[in-house]
């Protein structure tokens, strides 16, 4: 009986490898059969030094996001079109609100800042303004 289980847990942990090595697998060849498609996006929202091998590199989760840019106020960066900020740029700070595109943390010592999901996104990525300080309320 007990190695009858423990077969049954081998084939299972199996078959989940095979899944995620098939998911990356399709990830990776969406992404580089639609080069020029995604070279196109890059021009046509003006995201500044990324290149296509950021591009992949966040779709492939070997990096959460590229920083692209800044203003005065803020960093802008490139991640997934999809992606779940609030534990990469934030960790340490507690989520706040939510205001459309507008997500505000708070540090330990009640100071806000904002992470904003800008109109600037395809199915590859899509472009996030993160502000460098705090925001008056």
């Amino acid at each position: 009986m007990k190695k009858k289980i423990i077969k049954t847990v081998k084939v299972v942990l199996a078959v989940f490898l095979i899944v995620a090595c098939l998911g990356e697998v399709g990830i990776y060849a969406r992404v580089m059969r639609n080069k020029d498609i995604i070279n196109e996006y890059l021009d046509e929202y003006n995201t500044g030094t990324a290149t296509f091998d950021d591009v992949k590199a966040v779709n492939l989760h070997l990096k959460d996001y590229v920083k692209i840019g800044e203003t005065e106020t803020s960093d802008l960066v490139l991640s997934r079109s999809y992606w779940f900020f609030g534990i990469t740029l934030m960790s340490g700070y507690k989520k706040s609100k939510r205001f459309g595109n507008i997500f505000t943390y708070r540090d330990k010592n009640n100071n806000s800042y904002s992470v904003t999901a800008t109109d600037e996104w395809c199915p590859f990525f899509r472009v996030y303004s993160v502000s460098k300080g705090i925001i008056k309320n």
